[in-house]
């Protein structure tokens, strides 16, 4: 139960994001606080023509705290060039990393999804798809750790969690096919490394039908609780 709140609670931050009517400069968008994620009605009026900004400033430390919104822009941007610095940016890093820094790279799996979500990007696919289990994670050697998490081994495991997100806001059926063979529920002694329920994937397959009938703007607005309702894809 714990798990598939997670997830909604994953889909509401990331997906429920208000429509502004004002488009301002790139740099000031990013560094408005956005409670509920960032809108993608109004990061989706930037274009390519604005990565190269929000590239210097991810590469920023100094500018860590905007970090989540920069990579959720530019996933919603939907730049194929930005998938080699968004995985960068994901593995990167060394020694115990801030709350906002792990916040940031949980965003980089969303922004992947989301740019899969614009375009078939078979890097961000695959990158996305081998993320599904925690034995990747294991061999990427990734140098940086949480504070929050009792071991590498959880660390993993919410990052699969987060991959999972991104594979479902995709909306691409590669990415369900996947999500159902990766993260079917198997018979373990350590249900710790199950990163998902069947009711959970469940959820998961169904948000991505609906996505990929109805579209990533209008399934948000469902979460938002705006007057349009989408029935799931059965």
């Amino acid at each position: 139960m714990k798990t598939l709140l997670t997830f909604w609670a994953s889909l509401w931050f990331c997906c429920a994001g208000a429509a502004y009517a004002d488009t301002p400069p790139i740099t000031t968008f990013v560094q408005q606080l956005f409670p509920h994620g960032v809108p993608q009605a109004q990061a989706s009026n930037y274009s390519s023509a604005d990565t190269a900004v929000l590239l210097t400033l991810l590469a920023d430390s100094k500018q860590q705290d905007l970090h989540a919104n920069i990579l959720e822009t530019l996933g919603y941007i939907g730049d194929e060039t930005t998938v080699a610095p968004i995985v960068a940016y994901i593995q990167g890093g060394r020694g115990v990393i801030s709350a906002a820094q792990f916040r940031a790279k949980s965003s980089g799996l969303l922004a992947l999804g989301y740019i899969l979500n614009r375009n078939p990007n078979s890097s961000a696919l695959l990158y996305l798809t081998d993320s599904l289990d925690h034995q990747t994670w294991q061999a990427r050697d990734i140098a940086w750790t949480t504070a929050f998490f009792p071991d590498l081994i959880s660390r993993d495991v919410q990052l699969v969690r987060q991959a999972a997100v991104g594979m479902t806001l995709s909306g691409s059926p590669q990415a369900a096919a996947a999500l159902k063979r990766k993260l079917s529920p198997q018979v373990s002694d350590n249900p710790d490394l199950q990163p998902a329920s069947n009711s959970m994937l469940d959820e998961m397959l169904k948000a991505n039908q609906t996505i990929n009938a109805h579209g990533l703007d209008n399934y948000q607005s469902t979460l938002s609780g705006d007057s349009l309702k989408l029935k799931p894809v059965e």
